[in-house]
């Protein structure tokens, strides 16, 4: 044999050691698959780091967000508030606006002052005022 078939061969005093070559040769599937367990491992190590940016990020938006339902519960019933409000106002600008006629001057003087017009008489009932 050559001696370039000497060095092919396994020689197996020498079991551990091996030829450069052969070292390379089958360290390049192993290469690969250490490339794909790095991808594997760059991987994983990027859903850890997404999902830990997830949690960040809810930990930060969820207070936030509560606030922004607070704030939006708490606009609903300032608005129901001012409906109410503008009800109660339309009501009193109509008494007001009634208050100002002729027609309810004279009730209420006549009721709350017991006003009489010329030429009335004045029926008091005695049994509803106790004396």
């Amino acid at each position: 044999m050559s001696r370039v078939g000497l060095w092919d061969e396994p020689n197996p005093a020498q079991s551990g050691r091996r030829k450069r070559s052969q070292e390379t040769s089958r360290r390049k599937p192993r290469s690969r698959m250490q490339n794909r367990r790095k991808l594997t491992g760059k991987l994983k190590w990027g859903i850890v780091l997404v999902c830990g940016v997830g949690v960040l990020i809810l930990t930060w938006w969820l207070p936030q967000y509560q606030k922004i339902e607070e704030m939006n519960t708490r606009v609903a019933d300032l608005e129901k508030r001012k409906l109410e409000i503008q009800a109660t106002n339309q009501g009193l600008q109509e008494q007001i606006n009634w208050l100002g006629t002729d027609a309810a001057v004279e009730r209420l003087a006549r009721e709350e002052l017991g006003f009489v017009k010329p030429g009335e008489k004045v029926l008091i009932d005695l049994q509803s005022t106790g004396n």
